[in-house]
């Protein structure tokens, strides 16, 4: 009966989700903007990001087609279920519509912002929430649809199974489709993260640093491509990034609980259905939804000092909302509350986490404002101590997220190893829940952004170039918090999959004759020790390739806003300059750059676990998995700190604007731009692609291993 009422939350909360955009999305549509340059330079932006979509999922559509049809060849020889080829297929399709959704209500609300600047700062705050809300619902809603559709549709198409079993089928289906969202995910993480990073790095190599110019002067051709950019990485890769967290922490932790119930026997005393293991975790993602619709109805802010508080108090209120509703989900379901301090240890490791990235990134705390005074010392000051802040940075987050982790696994079962893990997966749904508020809050960075360089791009200043200056610094600061988050909740999921991956590999090795108990991670081991360094490698390589990929395409960009300075006399006004050549080459580049890095994570993990065997995919993950959230977690934050500074020294500091600590901090800032938003947040999704696709091909690298 419980099992019953937690999938008609789910679904409950999955429509509601979904109706939140439509509400969102159709007020945002009967807004008006009778400012002509607001829309005409919008209409560029609209341009670039559409043109970009398209490119972006006829290339994704391919590649995802290629897999579906060797998924359905692994079905027809029976290494995994014909369910597998078209989960997979919906956790993609999902996770493209929402970022789709999102991303086409940040284009059609930056000119709303620009123009609601006349009304005052709440107005103009309220929209870009809005907005962002349209990408945070779009993500949870999808998600936990297509949850329920695949929990739904086999209970449905197995009505004689006996329960234990049909969760046994729907958990091992489930942990499948994150593949599709996760494939998604790092195509739009990886080609975003190319294209706004090149635009913006031509843009300030030649614009700032040859000519002088404004950040968003309209007189530079790749401002257009910048801004389409933000969108793309900003919007739709953070979007796709957290969905595919979302989508498969939620299937870990259905995995986790199926494997928990002879634990839970054991160590309470009780029988428990399996049903209700698996189901709990979703109960709590629905929660969320619905708290989170009350936090957002209270952000509110009446003055510049109020914006930062005002989202800060909307998260805080919806993560004290799911402590509390989770209280009679877990009691019920369970008679005891040992699983609720996992929920409440994942929201405080949550948040936690958000406000170490804070506090090293927001120039309000002193590790920004140090680094701002460091660019008086010059070009290779403010870099070196840039690269310190970010390394020091990452003790402090790893200590929160190993501190929480411990808390739910030694709270949830008294130290048994499988429900402790059930309790780290309870621990990163419960982090995961605040998803539709802290995403809305995430995406309204992009859009305020965008909204700020209209402003500068019309030539409108006064009043609302203040409010607009004051909505984009917040929007860096959200950014930079969003980026903390995605990253935790990455590393918390990516143990839960892990987790899910010894379960798939022990019932495949047990499949062939060969005991389970085969596996090691004893140091002992050879096989785990290569794992382990080779793992901690890859991360490595995978961020040389996004970094040089920047830099070649910024190279070919630079020498045309050059040729077009040159020929076009656009600094004098001759001519318009020709944006869309710019945003042409930001797609191609991203396109282009994006396929090998693709391949790498697909089939490394693949060879690894053939050759290697068990053992060593395993430590190779973790390996991955300590290797990347470090290096994540340094350039995010490192990134973020150089970007504050230099907006610090423009606010007059240390000799303002065009002063000799701004050029210098201005070289940080173009250091630090591919660090925060290229490779730094695709190695969140790195480690969760490696991991899906190596529980998606172990039925069938396990077979080859035995062969070997």
């Amino acid at each position: 009966m419980m099992e019953k009422l937690n999938l008609l939350i789910l679904v409950i909360a999955a429509v509601t989700a979904l109706l939140i955009v439509v509400i969102k999305k159709v007020w945002l549509k009967r807004q008006t903007v009778d400012e002509p340059k607001l829309i005409e330079i919008s209409g560029f932006i609209r341009k670039g990001v559409l043109s970009f979509i398209k490119r972006q999922y006829t290339s994704a559509g391919i590649i995802i087609a290629v897999i579906f049809v060797a998924l359905l060849f692994m079905a027809y020889f029976g290494f995994i279920s014909f369910y597998t080829p078209f989960a997979v297929l919906s956790g993609a399709f999902f996770s493209a519509l929402s970022a789709y959704l999102g991303m086409t209500a940040a284009v059609q609300s930056n000119a709303i912002v620009a123009h609601y600047t006349k009304k005052g700062i709440n107005p103009a705050f309220r929209v870009g929430l809005n907005s962002g809300a349209v990408m945070g619902f779009s993500v949870c809603g999808f998600g936990l649809l297509d949850l329920s559709i695949w929990y739904a549709l086999i209970s449905l198409l197995s009505p004689e199974m006996p329960t234990n079993e049909l969760m046994q089928v729907i958990t091992s289906t489930v942990i499948t489709f994150s593949f599709g969202a996760s494939f998604m995910a790092f195509m739009a993480r990886v080609a975003g993260g190319i294209f706004t990073k090149a635009a913006d790095f031509a843009a300030d190599v030649v614009g700032k640093g040859d000519y002088g110019l404004e950040e968003d002067d309209p007189r530079n051709p790749a401002t257009i491509a910048d801004n389409v950019g933000d969108n793309a990485s900003d919007v739709a890769g953070m979007g796709q990034d957290l969905n595919e967290s979302y989508v498969g922490g939620n299937a870990a932790a259905m995995e986790a609980g199926y494997q928990a119930m002879t634990s839970y026997s054991t160590v309470f005393g009780i029988s428990m259905s399996a049903a209700i293991l698996v189901m709990v975790p979703l109960a709590i993602s629905a929660i969320g939804v619905f708290a989170s619709i009350i936090g957002l109805a209270s952000i509110k802010a009446k003055t510049y000092q109020e914006l930062l508080w005002a989202t800060r108090k909307g998260i805080y209120l919806t993560s004290i909302l799911i402590a509390v509703a989770s209280i009679p989900v877990i009691w019920f379901s369970f008679h005891n509350l040992n699983l609720w301090f996992s929920v409440v240890f994942g929201l405080l490791t949550g948040n936690a986490i958000a406000w170490i990235a804070e506090y090293f990134t927001s120039d309000g705390y002193q590790p920004v404002k140090k680094l701002a005074e460091k660019a008086t010392g010059g070009h290779s000051s403010v870099v070196v101590d840039g690269i310190a802040l970010g390394m020091k940075s990452v003790l402090a987050t790893a200590l929160a997220l190993v501190i929480g982790m411990l808390a739910a696994f030694f709270t949830a079962g008294y130290g048994d190893y499988a429900l402790g893990i059930y309790g780290v997966s309870i621990a990163a749904v419960a982090m995961l829940s605040t998803l539709p508020i802290t995403l809305t809050v995430d995406a309204f960075g992009p859009v305020a952004d965008n909204g700020q360089g209209l402003l500068e791009m019309a030539g409108i200043g006064g009043e609302r170039a203040r409010i607009g200056n004051s909505l984009d610094s917040l929007g860096n600061t959200t950014a930079a918090t969003g980026k903390g988050y995605a990253i935790g909740s990455a590393a918390f999921a990516a143990i839960a999959l892990i987790n899910a991956l010894w379960h798939t590999i022990s019932a495949a090795l047990e499949k062939y004759g060969v005991s389970a108990s085969s596996i090691s991670l004893s140091l002992n081991n050879i096989w785990v020790v290569s794992g382990l360094l080779l793992g901690v490698s890859i991360p490595w390589l995978f961020s040389s390739k996004l970094l040089q990929a920047v830099g070649d395409a910024a190279f070919i960009m630079i020498a045309e806003i050059k040729r077009q300075i040159k020929e076009l006399g656009i600094l004098t006004g001759k001519n318009q300059p020709d944006y869309q050549k710019c945003v042409d080459i930001s797609t191609t580049a991203a396109q282009k750059y994006s396929i090998a890095p693709a391949m790498l994570v697909i089939f490394i993990p693949i060879i690894v676990a053939i050759f290697g065997g068990p053992s060593m995919i395993l430590a190779f993950l973790l390996g991955a998995l300590a290797s990347g959230f470090c290096q994540a977690v340094f350039m995010a934050n490192a990134g973020g700190a150089w970007d504050n500074a230099k907006k610090l020294i423009e606010s007059g500091l240390f000799g303002g604007k065009n002063s000799p600590a701004h050029k210098a901090a201005i070289t940080g800032d173009m250091v630090g731009d591919p660090f925060k938003d290229t490779a730094g947040p695709s190695l969140n999704i790195l480690i969760k692609l490696m991991v899906t696709v190596s529980i998606l091909t172990a039925p069938l690298t396990v077979w080859l291993n035995t062969l070997i």
